[in-house]
């Protein structure tokens, strides 16, 4: 995976079987926010891929980051 220098902020992304958990770190890794939401994974692997992208997008929203 690449890493872009000029990032102002990172975005991790842990996917279990119950939760979604999203985390913004700024460009020196500290700590930003996080969001969890359940995985909902009987709905099948499309349905967690739009819930990834769903809690991404809410997390930056909340954070006041805008989407480029």
């Amino acid at each position: 995976m690449a890493v872009r220098r000029s990032a102002q902020f990172y975005v991790g992304v842990d996917i279990g079987g119950s939760k979604i958990l999203a985390g913004l770190f700024s460009s020196s890794l500290q700590l930003r926010g996080t969001l969890k939401i359940k995985t909902k994974a009987n709905l099948g692997k499309e349905a967690v891929i739009e819930r990834v992208e769903r809690a991404v997008r809410d997390l930056l929203s909340e954070q006041g980051v805008p989407l480029k």
